[in-house]
């Protein structure tokens, strides 16, 4: 049986963000100086939640705005069902990083 590209992504995603210093708030991607860049950059070192699933998406040979916007849409949902009042932009942007990795790991067993 094969694993759903949502979850593949997801897994991807999930990994370059486990260490804590390849996590970032507030942009998309940035460089190991801080600078704001693209998820695509070359020397982008840290992610934000939805960096980490473009980077993913772009990695997996998949169509990265079609499919970031339909796992962005389900994470937001799922945590509009959990009762948040944010989508995962704002989430990662106010949450600490293990919070971030915990709703990974919760929003994967759904998937």
């Amino acid at each position: 049986m094969s694993v759903p590209i949502q979850k593949q992504v997801l897994l991807r995603a999930r990994a370059a963000l486990s260490d804590r210093n390849c996590w970032t708030q507030f942009e998309v991607a940035r460089t190991i100086a801080g600078m704001p860049c693209t998820s695509f950059d070359r020397f982008a070192t840290s992610y934000c939640l939805v960096g980490a699933i473009q980077l993913a998406a772009f990695r997996a040979g998949a169509n990265v705005a079609s499919l970031t916007k339909s796992i962005v849409e389900e994470l937001d949902q799922h945590l509009l069902d959990r009762g948040r009042r944010c989508n995962c932009v704002e989430f990662n942007d106010a949450a600490t990083h293990a919070q971030v990795i915990n709703l990974v790991d919760e929003f994967l067993t759904t998937v």
